[in-house]
């Protein structure tokens, strides 16, 4: 079976990455390219799918999940 090929406006694949330490803000890279952007104070970076969803229907006011994201 062929490899899915993904959607050119799709993000890169989660990959593992480790939180910045110290420096000026940047790009929080992982083995398949960037994964987030910040600082060690604040930054934001891809988690899961399945931690996502699983964070908004607790925690949003609607309690559902739009299936069209594709980053999280």
């Amino acid at each position: 079976m062929a490899a899915k090929r993904r959607r050119p406006y799709h993000p890169p694949v989660l990959s593992d990455w480790l939180p910045p330490l110290a420096g000026p803000p940047g790009y929080i890279m992982g083995a398949t390219g960037p994964q987030g952007f910040g600082t060690a104070d604040f930054y934001v970076a891809q988690i899961p799918c399945a931690t996502a969803r699983a964070v908004i229907i607790e925690h949003h006011y609607s309690h559902r999940v739009v299936n069209n994201s594709h980053l999280h």
